[in-house]
């Protein structure tokens, strides 16, 4: 299959009103030679998942789970933040999956309530693929190759992408267009049942799942950046070659998912999506 376009046309030198300066901190000592983040890609990533979201992107860290917000018009700042941290050696670097609708309270120091949720550039899946690093004891699959089979069998279309995120890969069905999120009870429904295939499809493989990414508020590594967990340091990236580019719309997802719901026992109920796809708004083109 063709390479999903990443590649974006240079952007113009960052304006010195949109500078932001962070404090440095001493990079982390480590033994191996230092592996950077990909910038380019942290780059093109966010433009062609967020660059035409309205609201804000969170990015936060295993440092700073709070993170900080950006707008699409200032990508380029949050490379300089994703620069930021990983020269501070931090082992994880995140999005949410949602833009927000406002920036959350400073208070609360948290990166946004599911409630706060704006734009949807599509759905997702977190699959974890046996080694260092996780938490749960339960099998998980041996080898890339077994990990995309769990998409496979219950017949969810190809993703979009495939992120390997180090330790796993995030499947990732982008929309052709970013959709506003004006019935979170029904968005929140496809997109825990879309989780609860892929758990039910992990079963009958003989793998364990966990369906907690379902939340609209989750947040997912940067393609680009370095998972650093138990010390190691291994690229999350776009996996050129598996991923196929194209794109959905949000009635094709909904599809899917009816279609593969009846394969999955005591199946959560289905409210009636046709809300979600009468009243989604849509945003302009995604580059690529």
């Amino acid at each position: 299959p063709a390479d999903f376009p990443v590649a974006v046309a240079p952007r113009e030198a960052m304006a010195h009103e949109h500078f932001v300066d962070f404090d440095m901190e001493a990079p982390a000592p480590m033994l191996l030679a230092r592996l950077a983040a990909n910038l380019s890609e942290v780059q093109s990533w966010l433009e062609i998942v967020y660059g035409d979201m309205p609201g804000y992107l969170n990015i936060c860290s295993t440092s700073n789970w709070e993170g900080r917000c950006f707008t699409a018009a200032q990508i380029d700042d949050a490379v300089a933040y994703v620069d930021h941290l990983d020269r501070a050696g931090t082992q994880g670097i995140y999005a949410r999956v949602t833009s927000l609708r406002e920036l959350p309270d400073s208070q609360s120091r948290s990166r946004g309530t599911e409630a706060q949720s704006l734009n949807l550039p599509g759905l997702w899946a977190d699959l974890d693929i046996s080694g260092i690093g996780h938490k749960t004891e339960k099998p998980l699959p041996a080898t890339v190759e077994d990990a995309m089979r769990i998409i496979e069998v219950p017949g969810l279309p190809e993703p979009t992408l495939w992120i390997h995120s180090g330790g796993g890969l995030y499947p990732w069905w982008l929309l052709t267009e970013s959709v506003e999120i004006t019935d979170l009870e029904s968005m929140k429904i496809l997109s825990s049942n879309w989780q609860t295939i892929i758990e039910h499809a992990s079963k009958q493989l003989g793998y364990s799942y966990g369906t907690g990414v379902k939340d609209l508020a989750r947040v997912l590594r940067i393609p680009g950046t370095v998972n650093r967990k138990e010390g190691l340091q291994r690229p999350c990236q776009i996996m050129h070659e598996e991923s196929n580019g194209r794109q959905y719309a949000i009635s094709e997802l909904t599809d899917f998912m009816l279609a593969a719901m009846p394969e999955v026992p005591a199946p959560p109920a289905r409210r009636d999506l046709s809300n979600l796809l009468a009243s989604g708004s849509s945003t302009s083109d995604r580059p690529g």
